[in-house]
């Protein structure tokens, strides 16, 4: 069965995003607005898992009962009925406030360095603060005034009626630090902000910081010298007799050894430490390629690479240690920028970087936070940013900041005369809206193709193009089973289809589409499961050596992640080469952190729907063709770049092509016209470089 004519994507929400944006609920078929009684409705987020949509008074209720293991979060949004916040990871304590009455004041009673934020209740004012690891409190007038004050707080003024602090007490996992000989000192020179905790042993000097939410070094000195320094302290003065450890990465606690998504140890290599799991950690945080560190009751230390998600608890003579992904800062904390211009570095990579290094870089959730892109690349590859490597620093702030698309570190587009066409790039779009006439142009742009059916169903009325005309043209073409009906239609006439293996390296058949959907394929786990065998003989009986998972999408009544798990727990075994992903947000920081969720499977990722669908305020401006070129601009070369996407395939409508409009407006992502012409978008495609 062919989806409907007109297609209309589901939203998918914003993870990445620390504030509130806008999450609606929408099918291909229907527009199912926000109503009135949207308004009791709250997001409560639990670990990793999407969001679940449950009244605002059963989530607050419910917290007691999760106990402290968990991220969560209720709160109502000002502008909307429902709000999005950021992915964590499920942490081992939470986060501690103690509360206050008055405004938060310093030491020496001012008001310190913070960041004002308007239009948040408290429950979201709370949860900024949390997720960021530069707040030390946060203030609120118990209407809509959000303060995220900066280190230094430490008391309030009861004096000053109408608002109450919170100081951050306690702070969740464990620390691992960078050691650096010498005393702590600013970028200044200074010894900085600190506090004299003599006398300490080391380990309880690193642990009384551990716990500190101020806390960002401490320095050791001679006769159990220990002091805890505050912000500002970034590398040290080579004084004999003193080593200063800055903190480089929190991790989360998992019993057991340390695991990939597949169940396998993964890659690591094996160091040999004395001082137990807080050195082992010390080694990992200091290695950027380090994403855990697995540590037991002896001396070995395992320094495990990209793929450990998770751990086998079976083995409870080790423990591994996951780098937390809100480990340190990930943007430069807002407080007095530097004074003088900074000085891009010479590198072979971003040539056109230093042209924008000195260019303020708007911060998409925070119109005060104009840090220039040489300050914040400057800030992640120093020691608040964890020393992160310089291309990963230029691609970071690349792009999560359009002002700085000249950092991207690697070629973006292709050189004048070059003809290729990258073997991952395809165009998800319906058979009847192309015209043979039009391949030649398309092939210029796309290696690949799909049209959510399994035959291409030529007809006199269109003018559609056959298989083995768009392979012809040099486009792959893939079939796609879409439900349990269509299953059974394919496997009756199967010996009519032109699915033979061809000269092309690559054959695939997509898997169910957007089974977690009621209005798409509409299957349960273990049903998808139970017909995944019929599956894999469709496949083997054609010659097809590639089976993709289900495509699933975002949906809160029915998270993707999870149906993903069950699915794959009843179908131990089966025969998956890769994920299948659709995604519709607008920005390409936000894709990626869709992708981060879809990693835990370990298998190579299919993004084979995505465009800027997405409604809210944030998102208007990117649905329209220059906006969706500014989201294109973003997410292509990452997605050329990542190592574990295969296969992309852009959602091709134009703006008339839309049956059901998002916030009174048709995106406009149309690659192709009727003609064969390529739109402005669609040449803006076929110019990116491979990866």
């Amino acid at each position: 069965r062919a989806p409907p004519e007109t297609v209309r994507p589901t939203m998918s929400p914003e993870t990445s995003a620390p504030r509130p944006v806008l999450e609606r609920r929408a099918g291909r078929r229907g527009n199912r607005r926000l109503t009135a009684a949207l308004a009791a409705f709250a997001v409560f987020h639990v670990g990793r898992s999407a969001p679940v949509v449950q009244p605002l008074s059963a989530c607050r209720d419910g917290l007691a009962a999760m106990g402290a293991e968990e991220d969560r979060v209720c709160s109502l949004s000002r502008e909307s009925a429902l709000v999005q916040m950021k992915h964590r990871r499920s942490r081992a304590a939470a986060v501690g406030y103690e509360e206050l009455q008055g405004p938060c004041r310093t030491a020496a009673g001012g008001i310190g360095s913070f960041a004002a934020v308007v239009g948040i209740d408290p429950p979201t004012c709370e949860a900024r603060c949390t997720a960021d690891t530069a707040c030390v409190a946060w203030e609120h007038d118990l209407r809509d005034h959000c303060e995220l004050h900066r280190a230094g707080t430490t008391t309030s003024e009861p004096s000053v009626g109408g608002f109450r602090c919170w100081i951050k007490r306690s702070v969740s996992g464990a620390w691992g630090f960078k050691r650096l000989p010498g005393a702590c000192r600013t970028a200044t020179g200074g010894p900085g902000d600190f506090t004299d905790a003599t006398p300490k042993a080391p380990a309880a000097c690193e642990e009384a910081c551990s716990v500190s939410a101020d806390c960002v070094a401490y320095e050791l000195g001679a006769s159990s010298r220990c002091e805890l320094h505050r912000a500002g302290t970034v590398t040290s003065a080579p004084i004999g007799g003193f080593d200063c450890f800055l903190k480089a990465a929190s991790f989360d606690k998992f019993a057991g050894a340390c695991r990939t998504g597949s169940g396998g140890p993964g890659t690591f290599v094996t160091v040999s430490v004395s001082g137990g799991a807080s050195e082992c950690r010390n080694r990992c945080a200091a290695d950027a390629s380090c994403v855990a560190a697995e540590s037991s009751t002896g001396t070995r230390c395992e320094l495990h690479s990209a793929g450990t998600v998770t751990s086998d608890p079976g083995l409870s003579a080790y423990d591994c240690w996951i780098k937390a992904d809100t480990a340190m800062a990930d943007k430069p904390v807002d407080v007095t920028p530097p004074t003088a211009e900074t000085t891009p570095p010479p590198t072979e990579s971003a040539q056109d970087c230093p042209a924008v290094w000195n260019t303020p870089a708007v911060d998409l959730f925070d119109a005060n936070s104009r840090h220039t892109c040489g300050e914040r690349i400057t800030y992640l590859t120093g020691s608040g940013g964890g020393f992160m490597p310089e291309k990963e620093a230029l691609a970071k702030i690349s792009l999560e900041h359009p002002e700085c698309e000249a950092c991207w570190p690697w070629p973006k587009y292709k050189a004048a005369g070059d003809a290729s066409v990258s073997p991952k790039r395809g165009i998800a779009l319906e058979n009847k809206r192309v015209k043979v006439e039009a391949l030649p142009g398309m092939s210029k742009m796309v290696a690949w193709s799909y049209n959510w059916g399994f035959s291409t169903s030529p007809s006199d009325q269109y003018g559609s193009p056959s298989i083995s005309q768009w392979e012809a043209a040099g486009i792959k073409w893939l079939p796609m089973v879409w439900n349990d009906h269509g299953l059974t239609m394919i496997e009756d006439t199967v010996t009519t289809f032109e699915w033979n293996p061809s000269s092309k390296p690559r054959r695939a058949l997509l898997g169910f589409n957007e089974p977690n959907f009621h209005d798409q394929a509409n299957m349960s786990p273990e049903l998808a499961a139970s017909l995944w065998p019929r599956v894999e003989s469709l496949a083997a009986r054609k010659g097809i050596n590639t089976i993709v998972s289900p495509a699933l999408n975002f949906n809160n009544a029915n998270d993707p992640i999870v149906w993903l798990r069950s699915f794959f727990a009843k179908c131990a075994g089966c025969k998956v080469d890769a994920i299948a992903i659709h995604s519709y947000t607008c920005y390409g920081r936000f894709l990626k952190d869709h992708l981060d969720l879809y990693r835990v499977f370990g298998k190579k990722l299919w993004v084979t729907e995505f465009a800027c669908a997405e409604g809210g305020s944030l998102n208007a401006p990117r649905l329209g063709m220059q906006g969706q070129m500014a989201y294109m601009r973003e997410a292509i070369p990452m997605l050329e770049r990542d190592p574990d996407v295969e296969m992309y395939s852009w959602f091709s409508y134009f703006a008339g092509e839309w049956a059901y409009p998002i916030d009174g407006t048709n995106p406009d992502a149309g690659l192709v016209h009727a003609d064969g012409t390529l739109s402005d978008l669609g040449r803006l495609y076929a110019s990116f470089a491979q990866g």
